[in-house]
């Protein structure tokens, strides 16, 4: 079963017009196989490297997880290699 990022999500409703947004970090173990091991270029985001595999940018957050990249603005960079879960 494919990791969904998206079905361990909870919204607070803080009022105001705030919500915050929790999820529990996806982990090796809950990812199960790595799709592909990939080498960042210049230019990508972890945004568009998740839509590359996944279809669907939302999926960046799985990749930082796996990676242990906690700001992918300043810690991804060219020629670094990222698991694709």
């Amino acid at each position: 079963m494919a990791y969904d990022p998206y079905s361990y999500g909870t919204a607070i409703d803080l009022g105001g017009g705030d919500v915050h947004l929790e999820r529990a970090a996806a982990t090796p173990s809950s990812m199960g196989t790595y799709k592909a091991i990939h080498t960042v270029l210049e230019g990508e985001t972890i945004q568009n490297i998740a839509f590359k595999y996944y279809g669907d940018s939302g999926y960046w957050v799985s990749i930082c997880d796996v990676n242990s990249i906690y700001n992918p603005l300043t810690e991804l960079v060219p020629g670094m290699q990222l698991y694709i879960p």
